[in-house]
This record gives C-alpha cells, sequence and structure tokens, in this order.
C-alpha cells in the first residue's frame, strides 16, 4: 500500500503542478458519498526552529479516487521545498495523486522543515477526493531554542576522611560556583540516606541550623561562595560514615561533593615493641604491649608471650608462634576474611571499635608468625593491635636470639 512517489513526481512537476500558496481543494463535496480517511502517526512535536519533523501519513479513498495531498501551516499551504515524501522532495503543495495513490490509497514518510520562530504552531495533512470530500488530521508543533545548561562546581575544601568523637559537631568547608542556573538548595545524605534529623545539621554556623534537608541556600550565597562551612553532627555509634552534600540550581543542575566521618574512640597510643624467643635469656620471652618493653613470658605485666623452642625440629628449632597470657587472647586479623573489610590494615585503623571488631569475628591464633601479620589482642577490656614489621630467626639450633618486632596500638 505505501507506494513512492518516484513515477509520478515529473507529472507532478508537468502536467499537474500546482503552485497555488493559498488554495484549499476541498469543500463542498458529495454530502452523500462516503469520505476519505487520513491517519497520523502523531500529534505532537517539540523541537527547535527550522528542524525537520516526520510523520507518517497513510490515507484511503472514500467512494471516490484520491485526488491531492497538501500540508498546511496554521490553514496556509507550505512551501513545497520545505515538504519531502519518502524522502523525494514534492516539487508542489498540494500534490496531485496518480496510480495506486488515487485507487488504493497511500502512505507516505512525510517531512516538513519546521516554522523559523519560537512558536506553537498547526500543521494539518489533509487528503482530498474526486468528490470534493476530504479528511484532515493535524500534528502540533512546539519550536524552542535549546538552553545550554551547564552544572555547579561544589568541593569539599578538606581531606577525604575526618577523625570526630561520637556526637561531635564536624565543620566541612566548601566552595561553590554556579552553572547556567543560581545556586538553589544544599542537601545532605548519610550513607547514602537522606538525613531527617535536622538537628544534626547546621548552614554557616551554627546559629543557622537546617529547616529542611534540602536546605534553601541564602540569597547572599547564591552567586557562589568561598569556605562556606556546612556542620553536620557524627553519630554516637563508632564507625565511619560518607556523607553526600550536594547543591542544585535553579535549572535543576546539581553537584555532589562527598566525604568520610569517622567516629569511635580515638586509639592515643603507637610504639614498637620487640619480643624474644622465650628461650632465650632469663627474663625474656614476654611483651608488655603498653610500654613495648620486654617481659619474662611469665610476667604479670605481659600480654603476649612467645611459645619458645621444639628441639625436635629439624634446623631451626624455633617454634615461631605467640600466644596470650594473663588473661588475654590473641587473634590473628586477616583482611578480606571471616568478616574482615578487604581495606582493613594496621595503619588504616584509627579508633577502639575497629580493632574490637577485627577481634571479634577473628580465630585464635595457631600458625607461624610472618612479617605483615595482624593480630588483635584482649582480654574482654583492653584490646590492642599488632602488626608484624620484622621476624629475626636464626638458622642454627641453639642460637635463641630470635625475636619478632611489632607496631602497637592501642
Amino acid at each position: 500500500m505505501k507506494n513512492l512517489l518516484y513515477p509520478f513526481m515529473l507529472f507532478v512537476g508537468t502536467m499537474f503542478l500546482m503552485t497555488s500558496c493559498e488554495e484549499d481543494l476541498g469543500g463542498g463535496g458529495d454530502p452523500t458519498a462516503t469520505p476519505p480517511s487520513i491517519a497520523l502517526d502523531g500529534s505532537e512535536v517539540t523541537l527547535e526552529p527550522l528542524q525537520a519533523f516526520i510523520v507518517t501519513a497513510t490515507a484511503t479513498p472514500g467512494d471516490a479516487d484520491l485526488r491531492s495531498f497538501a500540508v498546511y501551516e496554521d490553514g496556509t499551504l507550505i512551501d513545497p521545498t520545505r515538504i519531502t515524501f519518502n524522502s523525494v522532495f514534492a516539487g508542489a503543495n498540494p500534490i496531485i495523486l496518480v496510480g495506486d495513490e488515487k485507487t488504493v490509497g497511500f502512505s507516505y514518510d512525510v517531512e516538513v522543515v519546521s516554522h523559523a520562530d519560537e512558536a506553537v504552531r498547526t500543521y494539518r495533512f489533509e487528503t482530498v477526493d474526486e468528490n470534493n470530500n476530504l479528511d484532515s488530521e493535524t500534528v502540533t508543533v512546539t519550536t524552542e531554542l535549546s538552553v545550554v545548561v551547564t552544572p555547579p562546581t561544589f568541593t569539599y575544601m578538606g581531606g577525604s576522611n575526618v577523625t570526630a568523637d561520637p556526637g561531635s559537631i564536624v565543620a566541612l568547608d566548601f566552595d561553590a560556583t554556579p552553572g547556567s542556573g543560581d545556586l538553589s538548595t544544599v542537601e545532605v545524605w548519610e550513607n547514602g540516606v537522606l538525613m531527617t534529623d535536622l538537628s544534626r545539621l547546621y548552614y554557616g554556623d551554627l546559629s543557622t541550623g537546617f529547616d529542611a534537608n534540602p536546605y534553601a541556600i541564602p540569597a547572599a550565597d547564591q552567586q557562589g561562595f568561598t569556605m562556606k562551612k556546612i556542620y553536620i553532627r557524627a553519630p554516637e555509634a563508632g564507625g565511619t560514615f560518607t556523607y553526600d552534600v550536594r547543591i542544585t540550581a535553579t535549572d535543576g543542575e546539581s553537584a555532589t561533593s562527598s566525604v568520610d566521618i569517622s567516629t569511635g574512640t580515638a586509639l592515643t597510643t603507637t610504639l614498637e615493641g620487640v619480643l624474644l624467643n622465650s628461650a632465650g635469656p632469663a627474663g625474656t620471652g614476654g611483651l608488655d604491649l603498653d610500654t613495648g618493653m620486654g617481659t619474662g613470658s611469665a610476667d604479670p605485666l605481659a600480654e603476649i608471650r612467645d611459645l619458645g623452642i621444639d628441639i625436635s625440629q629439624p634446623g631451626s628449632d624455633w617454634i615461631r608462634k605467640i600466644e596470650g597470657v594473663n588473661g588475654f587472647d590473641v587473634r590473628l586479623v586477616r583482611p578480606g576474611e571471616n568478616g574482615v573489610p578487604e581495606t582493613f590494615s594496621f595503619a588504616s585503623v584509627n579508633f577502639r571499635e575497629a580493632i574490637v571488631g577485627a577481634y571479634d569475628v577473628s580465630p585464635l591464633n595457631e600458625w607461624i608468625t610472618e612479617e605483615g601479620d595482624i593480630y588483635a589482642v584482649a582480654n574482654g577490656t583492653n584490646y590492642y593491635l599488632l602488626e608484624t614489621i620484622e621476624v629475626n630467626e636464626k638458622a642454627a639450633p641453639g642460637d635463641n636470639s630470635d625475636f619478632y618486632r611489632f607496631n602497637v596500638k592501642f
């Protein structure tokens, strides 16, 4: 049914070229005859001025053959140079139908170049038959110039991680510049959830709490700001919390800056201690983790001890294992195992709660100590984190000057 117009275009350009820009061939038809029908595959279009839009127009005859097809803009025939039918320039508007287009009907992909100004216009697609009966359908075309939008810029001016006491107020400094729209609102998300406890949020100073989240940016800051403080009260619980702070402009564009706030009981001491082979000189084989000083393996000040030697072992007879004493347990912490985060490391731990968490999920130590091993040592009240930085093993049996060197945090 869909018939290309190539065969009749020459015909249109010679015998049946109709150049009138105002003539409507329909009207005054036979009211007793069945009129033609036309259908379009769309009714609304929005685009830039002078851009083309395409609709598929499908027409079928009624009691009489079809005669013509025309396109109008707000009731006026449009210039044929703005129209193509099935990718062929029209050459005329209206066009006179021939062959199967008259007797069977047609289906055209009609491409029309829109009007030149920003406006809403009605485009009518009309077919007329030999009885002067007609049918038409319309498309509402809205033209508007594209608006170039740019997002604002929003930058947290501190480091990526902030350490704070639980429940304390943290001041975060931000710089912002507008894009294509003025700055409108700022909002704060905690671990991916929009914060609803407004008592934990302040803008600019501690006398200006958020009255909503998002919070309306004051007029004085809508053109941008430098080192503007947004205050967040940290959670009472220990842990690391991610805060996404987002500004949105009047044109809907937005920018987000993120910061992690870690809370908990801060570790106050980091030291280095040396634990000697307990088969060595008297008074060795234990380690006081509070001072890093070596002790005897049964000394009441020791939290860990070396297990000494096994003379039945070939080569070096050092067992090279440690265990807890005086009510302390030693647990081997393996990042990425037993629920310990893969990112866990001695250097990354700043709070007691992180040691407690690692200790709770890690197994009691029963392995030979290797450089890089991390241990959590605890008695239920006191917690220590150890990092093995050196294992000095003597190869000769009977040489019991072997030792470990640990970094210790608590």
